[in-house]
C-alpha cells in the first residue's frame, strides 16, 4: 500500500478521482437553481458578461474568471459549476507540489486523498464561491514564494506577482499578504526585483480593475463595496459580541433584529452611492472610537468564531438541494471531524515538531505568515467559521509532515519511546496540551452558541 501512495500512479488515480466524484456530483444537481452567494457570483459574471452590471458588490477575481467562460460556453449555471473545476485543480496541483517538497510523494498523496474527499472541498469546488480560488492562490503564493527563495529569477518574480494580484481581486481582504510577501522575499534574499517585480504586477492588476469599478459605480471602489458594508455589520452599537456576522445574513424581517439598527439601515440605503458608502464607514469607525472596549471584545470573539468547525456545507445542501436533517447532520460531523484532526495536527507539528530541517522550518514560517495575514482582517470586520476554508491546506502542511515523522519514528524507535519523547519535551508539552484545549473549547463553545441562537 504504501508503495503505491508513493507512485505517480496513485497522484493520477486520485486526480481522476476527485474528479469523478465532482462531476457527478455536478450533474446530479443541475436542474437545482444556485441560491445565496453562489448564485450572486453567477449573477455578477453574467452582468460582466452582458455588461449590465451597475455596482461592484461582491469580489471581482471569481466573476471575471466565469465571465470569461461564460463567453465561451453560455451563461447557464450548469457552466457556473463546472468552472470550478479549474479552481480546484489549481488547488490539486499546487497542494501537491508544497506537500512533496516538505515531506515527500507518500505524505502528498494522503494529503490530496484527505481533500478530494473532504465533504466541504466537494462542495466547494462544484459551487461558484471564492474560498476554494483563495486556496489555491494562497498555495501557488507560498510555493512561488519557496521557489523563489531557492533561487530567485525574473520569470519566477513575474508569476508571483500575477498570482498576489489575483488573490486581492478574489479576496480584497488579502492585502496585506500581497504587501508583505515581497517584503519577507526581499529580506531573504536581498535581491531587489523580488520586492519590486511582484509589486508592480500585483498591483497592476488590481489598478486595471480599480479603472474599471470606478467606471461601472462612477465612484471610487477598491475592489468591491461588500468591504465598507462588512465593516458596519460588524462594528455597530447592535452588533452581537459573539455573532458579528449576523447583520450580514439576516434582514430586517428576521426576528431579533433590533428596530433601531433597522432604522439606521434603511436611513443609510436611501442615500446615493458616495453617501452610503462613507455613512457605512462612518458609522463603523465612530463606533469603535466611542466604545474600543466592545471593539476588543468583539475581535477576541471573531477570532475565536473564526477557528471554529463550519456547518456551511451541511446546511447549503439543505437549503439548495433539498438535502435530507440527518445526512446534512452526518456531513457537519463528518466536515467537523476532519477538520479538527488538522487543527490538531498542525498545533503538534507546530510545537512538538519544532526542531527541523531548515527548509520545513523556514517553510512552516511562511506559512504561519500567510495565515496571519489572510485571518487578521477578518478579527477586526467581522467573522465567520466559513472564512477559515484557505487555512486548512496550511493546517495539513504543518501538521502532515508531523505524520510523516511520526511514523517513522514508531517503525525506528517504537511507539512506547515515541510517547517518552513526547513528555520529556517539557514546557511544550503543556503549551500543545493547552493548545488542544483551546481548539477543543472553541468548537463546544461554537455548538452551544449555535444551538441557543434564535
Amino acid at each position: 500500500m504504501r508503495g503505491l501512495m508513493e507512485s505517480k500512479t496513485a497522484t493520477l488515480m486520485l486526480l481522476i478521482l476527485g474528479l469523478l466524484i465532482r462531476i457527478v456530483f455536478i450533474f446530479s444537481v443541475h436542474d437545482l437553481p444556485l441560491k445565496s452567494d453562489p448564485a450572486s457570483y453567477h449573477l455578477m459574471a453574467t452582468q460582466l458578461t452582458t455588461g449590465e452590471i451597475a455596482d461592484p458588490y461582491w469580489p471581482p477575481g471569481l466573476p471575471l474568471y466565469l465571465a470569461g467562460v461564460h463567453r465561451l460556453f453560455g451563461t447557464s449555471e450548469l457552466i457556473s459549476r463546472l468552472a470550478m473545476l479549474a479552481p480546484f485543480l489549481l488547488f490539486f496541483f499546487s497542494l501537491f507540489w508544497v506537500l512533496r517538497r516538505l515531506a515527500g510523494t507518500f505524505i502528498a498523496n494522503i494529503g490530496l486523498a484527505i481533500f478530494i474527499l473532504y465533504p466541504g472541498h466537494i462542495l466547494h469546488s462544484i459551487t461558484p464561491l471564492t474560498q476554494l480560488p483563495v486556496a489555491g492562490l494562497l498555495l501557488l503564493v507560498l510555493a512561488n514564494s519557496i521557489r523563489i527563495r531557492d533561487n530567485a529569477t525574473i520569470w519566477k518574480s513575474l508569476f508571483l506577482g500575477l498570482s498576489l494580484g489575483l488573490l486581492m481581486l478574489v479576496r480584497a481582504s488579502c492585502l496585506l499578504i500581497a504587501i508583505v510577501v515581497p517584503l519577507v522575499l526581499y529580506r531573504r534574499t536581498r535581491k531587489i526585483m523580488t520586492l519590486v517585480v511582484p509589486l508592480i504586477v500585483s498591483f497592476s492588476i488590481l489598478g486595471i480593475w480599480l479603472i474599471e469599478a470606478h467606471e461601472i459605480s462612477n465612484r471610487f471602489v477598491f475592489v468591491n463595496t461588500a468591504n465598507i458594508k462588512n465593516m458596519y455589520y460588524g462594528n455597530n452599537e447592535w452588533t452581537p459580541l459573539y455573532r458579528t456576522w449576523w447583520f450580514g445574513s439576516h434582514t430586517a424581517e428576521t426576528d431579533g433584529v433590533p428596530r433601531e439598527y433597522t432604522e439606521q439601515k434603511v436611513m443609510i440605503e436611501g442615500q446615493s452611492d458616495a453617501v452610503r458608502d462613507e455613512l457605512y464607514r462612518s458609522y463603523a469607525w465612530d463606533h469603535i472610537r466611542t466604545r474600543p472596549d466592545l471593539f476588543l471584545l468583539r475581535s477576541f470573539n471573531r477570532s475565536r468564531a473564526f477557528f471554529a468547525f463550519d456547518i456551511f456545507t451541511g446546511s447549503y445542501l439543505m437549503r439548495a438541494y433539498q438535502l435530507g436533517r440527518f445526512p446534512a447532520l452526518m456531513l457537519i460531523a463528518i466536515d467537523a471531524a476532519l477538520y479538527l484532526l488538522l487543527l490538531i495536527a498542525f498545533i503538534h507539528g507546530l510545537i512538538l515538531r519544532s526542531k527541523d530541517s531548515n527548509e520545513r522550518t523556514d517553510a512552516r514560517t511562511f506559512i504561519l505568515l500567510l495565515g496571519f495575514l489572510y485571518a487578521l482582517p477578518y478579527f477586526i470586520s467581522f467573522s465567520h467559521p466559513t472564512y477559515h476554508f484557505p487555512l486548512v491546506p496550511l493546517f495539513a502542511l504543518v501538521g502532515l509532515p508531523w505524520l510523516a515523522d511520526g511514523i517513522r519514528a514508531v517503525r525506528a524507535r517504537g511507539i512506547k519511546n515515541e510517547v517518552n519523547l513526547i513528555k520529556r519535551s517539557g514546557h511544550r508539552t503543556w503549551l500543545y496540551a493547552t493548545l488542544v484545549l483551546v481548539a477543543v473549547y472553541i468548537q463546544i463553545e461554537w455548538i452551544i452558541i449555535s444551538a441557543l441562537a434564535p
